[in-house]
């Protein structure tokens, strides 16, 4: 028979048993966890090295599933923006590759951050241009995609007076200026390439016309096809700059330029200055004595308004 310290003895040698079996698990498991840290943070660090390749809303689709990473295309309506440098090659070949370097490298951070800020698809950089869109693969609608893009035009002109003092330190003599050009229309939008090699970007007559556009532009100015102007005339002032003939483009395609803040206030001045000279020649045909009291009131209210504006 089975005395009870055997028994107890077996019991204990089962014990010693499991408990060296559930370390050598948790062993395992803790070891288990700290390989899958480890390639986690692998995945987290080329996952934020891949993000810089590629736009961000496109980055933002492939890994939430939006966007799958296979050969196709479809057919939207979008926005098409180019700029680039005017006579950038010539304005920096004295200069040293490093300093070189570094004036594109300021100039493309600029531009990416104001690229951001506006919600548009980063398509790729040549050379010294930019290449962007809106309506894919988020849009707020036709009208407001082409509003977000010529704001974001603007703000680069802009920025581009800021940024000279930097490029001056870093040897540039000659000042640099963008020109910018911008088409509404339907474009295939999606992954074009091979099976071994993507790009997801946008083809078709829409982008050529913008490219060309950007080569038209004078430097400092933004030029517009009609087709954006449609959708934005009453949100900004432009100039008709009438019809060009566009290398590679068989019609003949209208465009408008966006009119300068300093040219509006100009505009606005010489127009107020024109009222006052109406006004004066209206009053002195006019004989104060002559007027009524309500008279006299209506027109002090009315000159009241000119003074102010």
């Amino acid at each position: 028979m089975w005395a009870v310290s055997d028994y107890v003895k077996g019991i204990s040698s089962v014990n010693r048993n499991l408990e060296k079996r559930i370390e050598e698990r948790t062993r395992e498991l803790e070891n288990a966890n700290q390989r899958l840290a480890t390639q986690n943070q692998l995945i987290e660090d080329v996952s934020s090295k891949l993000s810089r390749y590629l736009p961000q809303q496109v980055y933002q689709s492939i890994f939430s599933g939006e966007i799958d990473a296979k050969l196709q295309s479809r057919r939207k309506f979008l926005t098409v923006f180019f700029s680039d440098i005017r006579d950038f090659t010539r304005k920096t070949e004295q200069l040293e590759p490093e300093a070189l370097s570094e004036i594109l490298n300021v100039y493309f951070s600029t531009m990416t951050e104001v690229v951001k800020a506006h919600g548009a698809t980063l398509d790729k950089f040549i050379g010294d241009a930019i290449f962007a869109f809106f309506g894919d693969p988020e849009t707020l609608g036709i009208e407001k995609d082409a509003e977000r893009c010529l704001e974001m035009a603007i703000s680069m002109q802009q920025m581009m007076t800021g940024l000279q003092p930097r490029f001056v330190r870093l040897g540039l003599s000659d000042e640099l200026e963008i020109r910018i050009g911008i088409n509404s229309g339907y474009c295939a939008v999606g992954n074009f390439g091979s099976y071994d090699r993507l790009d997801y970007t946008i083809i078709g007559t829409p982008v050529n016309i913008a490219a060309r556009l950007q080569d038209a532009a004078e430097p400092r100015t933004i030029l517009v096809s009609k087709s954006s102007h449609a959708l934005i005339s009453n949100k900004f002032q432009f100039r008709p700059r009438g019809k060009f003939e566009l290398k590679g483009i068989a019609d003949q395609i209208e465009a408008f330029e966006v009119v300068a803040d300093d040219e509006k206030k100009s505009i606005h001045s010489h127009h107020a200055g024109e009222q006052f000279t109406a006004l004066k020649d209206q009053l002195a045909g006019i004989d104060i004595g002559q007027l009524g009291e309500a008279e006299r009131n209506e027109l002090l209210t009315v000159m009241s308004k000119l003074l102010k504006r």
